[in-house]
């Protein structure tokens, strides 16, 4: 289960057309998921904030729709354990729980790789993903910190 891309983290910055409101992430390559029919590629964000970051995962490009039902699904980030998403506020967004985004930007300074745990819909099981490597993520994440605290 190794990592198949060898792209770096990114660090992003956005600004909403409409409100003017700036986000400042780091992205992670895209991270493969094989399903029963198909593969797709989903991405985890993590977003800078004055005060602590918060930890999403999107599906990215691909058009897929996270289920419904978000128990048994997670991150893993190294050698630490499983920790399960907390809510779905889109179809294509999966999100941690408060406080819990400190602990899981340390892990991803401390260990070389995570992996995701999600379930897709239609489909009940969950899928795991490949390793994705965290190289870039230190540099992508002090810049999005960084970003955050200018605003």
């Amino acid at each position: 289960s190794g990592s198949i891309t060898s792209e770096a983290w990114r660090f992003t910055r956005n600004t909403d057309s409409m409100t003017g409101a700036v986000t400042c992430t780091a992205r992670s390559p895209e991270i493969l998921v094989g399903t029963k029919r198909e593969y797709i590629y989903l991405q985890l964000v993590v977003v800078a904030t004055t005060s602590e970051p918060l930890v999403t995962l999107t599906s990215g490009k691909s058009a897929a729709i996270f289920h419904h039902k978000i128990h048994g699904t997670g991150i893993k980030v190294g050698e630490s354990a499983l920790l399960p998403f907390a809510g779905r506020p889109t179809q294509s967004t999966l999100l941690m729980p408060t406080g819990t985004g400190g602990p899981i930007v340390e892990s991803m300074h401390q260990y070389p790789t995570a992996r995701v745990r999600v379930r897709i819909w239609p489909w009940d099981e969950t899928y795991d993903s490949v390793s994705v490597s965290m190289q870039g993520f230190k540099q992508a994440f002090a810049l999005a910190k960084q970003c955050a605290d200018q605003l």
